[in-house]
């Protein structure tokens, strides 16, 4: 009896180091498909700039066609988030920069993002789900984009070489 117990409880664990087993190498491919397909934030080098219409803090308003002619940095940033603030303080400021703050006017992350931009860029507080939250569809935060005669020329997560930096 204790001999036929013991050969079920054996059956039993080997059963489920098995399951446990097949489960993690289906984890282990499914995190090698995830790995070999990054998730696209923003535009891609080689696009257009899309069509959109934003407001500045200076009273201005920016629009897509304002870059169609010569060279221009725009950086996305959130408020509290350290990455940004530290892209914003490697801007060179050698070609006209635009940083857009993703946030609500008014509250105290953004003015703060606002007090780090640097003082030659032109700068615009926009939601997320604003005009150029929209046009971009930049989800990863700093993201920089740079643009020449309206085409996007770089485009990645923090401070671009080409951008002067």
């Amino acid at each position: 009896m204790m001999q036929s117990l013991l050969w079920a409880a054996i059956v039993v664990l080997s059963a489920t180091v098995a399951l446990n087993l097949a489960l993690t190498f289906a984890v282990i491919r499914r995190l090698r498909d995830t790995a070999a397909t990054p998730a696209a934030s923003g535009p891609a080098a080689g696009g257009t700039v899309p069509s959109f219409t934003v407001a500045m803090t200076d009273g201005t308003t920016l629009t897509d066609r304002d870059l169609h002619s010569g060279a221009a940095t725009i950086v996305f940033a959130l408020p509290g988030c350290k990455p940004c603030t530290t892209t914003l303080a490697t801007l060179p400021g050698t070609e006209p920069t635009y940083v857009f703050v993703m946030g609500e006017p008014g509250e105290q992350g953004t003015g703060e993002v606002l007090a780090k931009a640097p003082a030659f860029a032109r700068t615009a507080v926009t939601p997320m789900d604003g005009p150029v939250g929209r046009a971009f569809g930049v989800t990863l935060f700093p993201t920089t984009v740079r643009v020449v005669d309206g085409v996007i020329t770089e485009a990645g997560n923090g401070a671009l070489a080409g951008a002067g930096v």
